[in-house]
């Protein structure tokens, strides 16, 4: 599988970002959801933590998974 996503701030992203915790069973399902096929798109809004600061921002990834003939 082949995914594309776009990001509005990836030269900004940090290397190693934490996704909040209220949120990261949410954001793994919507993923799982996606790339399992049971979903046409990824687009999920979800708030990470900034490395040393812990500093909240919001996040909106979209993405779509591409399959060839052998999924």
């Amino acid at each position: 599988a082949h995914v594309v996503a776009q990001h509005a701030h990836r030269e900004h992203a940090p290397p190693h970002i934490a996704i909040h915790p209220d949120d990261f069973a949410r954001v793994r399902q919507a993923r799982d959801d996606h790339l399992a096929g049971r979903t046409p798109q990824l687009d999920v809004e979800y708030r990470i933590l900034m490395p040393g600061t812990n500093e909240v921002r919001w996040i909106h990834t979209r993405g779509q998974c591409f399959r060839d003939a052998d999924g």
